[in-house]
């Protein structure tokens, strides 16, 4: 299957790293739409919530990729087991679900693309992007459980203020 992919990956590269370049987007927007959310809340709490969010999804992630390394689809590299991508995406709509479901539902579409267009484009395999999901559900529980155990912040959920 791995040198089939790969096969399809040399014959027609331009159409896997369109799908790249997708996923890449995809990921810039829901950077964009956390920004709008943070600047629309008017609260520096927010800022450093989902700084901490997208630091504890980035460690996670790179921490797994080093300690399972795993080939992508095509065969290239071994950083494939967890999708970073997808890690950092669902932990940041998961936390913006949490606060507000006007920009959460978008986010959330913006997850599923990138998560597809990390499939299409065989930079992961699917269990990459299941786990992906998973430990970006943990990077948000866990900075969200810790900040609330030390009521560091007090953030508001539910800010549907129109």
């Amino acid at each position: 299957m791995n040198q089939i992919l790969s096969l399809y990956y040399q014959k027609f590269p331009f159409v896997f790293e369109y799908f790249n370049l997708l996923r890449h987007l995809f990921l810039t927007v829901q950077f964009i739409l956390v920004l709008i959310f943070i600047i629309n809340s008017r609260s520096w709490k927010n800022l450093i919530f989902y700084i901490l969010i997208f630091l504890s999804a980035f460690t996670i992630a790179s921490f797994l990729n080093n300690l399972f390394p795993y080939p992508r689809p095509t065969g290239l590299s071994y950083d494939s087991f967890p999708s970073r991508h997808t890690t950092i995406s669902s932990a940041l709509s998961l936390a913006l679900i949490w606060q507000n479901l006007k920009f959460g539902l978008p986010s959330l579409i913006l997850t599923f693309l990138i998560a597809l267009f990390s499939f299409l484009s065989l930079r992961h395999w699917p269990i990459d992007i299941f786990f992906g999901f998973i430990f970006g559900f943990f990077s948000f529980f866990i900075i969200y459980k810790i900040l609330n155990f030390f009521n560091w912040f007090d953030l508001k959920t539910k800010q549907n203020k129109a």
